[in-house]
């Protein structure tokens, strides 16, 4: 904006009756905050690094299409993006409400999630240090399903920058389920990602 006035400037001189009128400040100020709240977009992978420890004592319902509902289920997974503000540890907090026999039927998933910026806990990665200073933390909800007897799933997740680089933003997550195998030859789950900031 300033480099077109003052292109303006030097173009048309500076006697006043050669402007069209003065642009409104609320008008600039909105197209820069549009500006700023443009999409960009994002791909990644999410891996689990600690299984919860422990699941908590089911709640058994036999009148329910849902077997059995598990209520807050931790555990730490790392969020490796190919943006930076949304690339680093997350602690995951999830509630399931499962078919049948847990990981073995479907199941309706939710819950929320906290990703800290900036902090790589994963040791595989090149700027391994899980003690560094978050740079920013997104507060998320999420919900997904479960489906094929466990062997797919997808969730859709929703959060806002509570702190730090990304305070003030929102963004979108989708996780797809997805298989990889080890150079031993193990197969292993993780998430493929996607989604945008705004």
């Amino acid at each position: 904006m300033l480099m077109a006035i003052a292109v303006a400037l030097i173009f048309f001189g500076c006697e006043k009756e050669t402007f069209a009128p003065e642009s409104d400040p609320l008008d600039q100020e909105t197209t820069t905050l549009k500006a700023a709240k443009e999409k960009v977009e994002f791909d990644g992978t999410c891996i689990i690094i600690n299984h919860p420890t422990k699941f908590p004592p089911p709640i058994l319902n036999p009148n329910s299409k849902y077997k059995e509902k598990w209520v807050g289920v931790e555990g730490e997974w790392f969020d490796n993006a190919d943006d930076w503000r949304v690339t680093g540890k997350t602690i995951w907090y999830a509630n399931y409400y499962w078919e049948g026999i847990p990981f073995a039927s479907n199941a309706k998933v939710w819950g929320k999630f906290k990703l800290f910026v900036g902090v790589i806990n994963d040791e595989s990665h090149a700027d391994f240090n899980p003690d560094a200073t978050p740079k920013g933390i997104w507060e998320v909800s999420w919900h997904g399903n479960i489906t094929d007897d466990g062997l797919n799933a997808i969730c859709y997740a929703n959060g806002v920058g509570k702190s730090g680089v990304v305070k003030g933003l929102t963004a979108k997550w989708i996780y797809t389920l997805a298989y990889g195998i080890t150079p031993e030859g193990v197969t292993y789950p993780y998430y493929v990602t996607e989604g945008y900031i705004k």
